[in-house]
């Protein structure tokens, strides 16, 4: 028989039933790196913090109104900005990357960057970097019709 241990309770595999109310499913992190999900949170309150020291309120206003935000990997195009912000390219499995940008109506492209966010992936370590108002190279695909 296979039995699985949740905090307090237990669930047993060949068709032992225990109640839900019975079985704990709170787990303390054992993990060293953040979530996406943690990193994102993390992103959202420092940029929260500060965004009014770094941008026009017309600007938060488009933010508010018109943007999205982007995750995963630390850009490559970005790498040598954040050289000069870090003094070292980051390590992608060290940190994650975040954007709040503007999509354009005209093309499948960014119109504009308000911010690129640099969150570490470790948890012990709560400082964000920010890129404000990174250039964003011109487009040359196709456009909608």
């Amino acid at each position: 028989m296979f039995v699985l241990q949740f905090g307090s309770g237990t669930l047993a595999a060949e068709g032992e039933k225990h109640s839900a109310k019975h079985m704990s499913t709170s787990v303390p992190h054992q993990y060293k790196r953040r979530t996406m999900d943690e990193a994102l949170d993390l992103a959202k309150a420092a940029f929260r913090s500060v965004v009014a020291d770094h941008l026009s309120p017309e600007e938060i206003e488009e933010v508010r109104a018109h943007s999205s935000v982007g995750s995963g990997s630390v850009r490559d195009d970005d790498e040598d900005e954040w050289t000069k912000i870090l003094g070292a390219r980051p390590d992608k499995k060290a940190w994650y990357g975040i954007e709040i940008y503007q999509r354009s109506h005209k093309c499948p492209y960014v119109e504009k960057v308000f911010v690129r966010m640099l969150v570490p992936r470790d948890r012990s370590t709560t400082t964000v970097h920010f890129i404000w108002r990174p250039v964003v190279p011109p487009y040359t695909g196709p456009y909608f019709e």
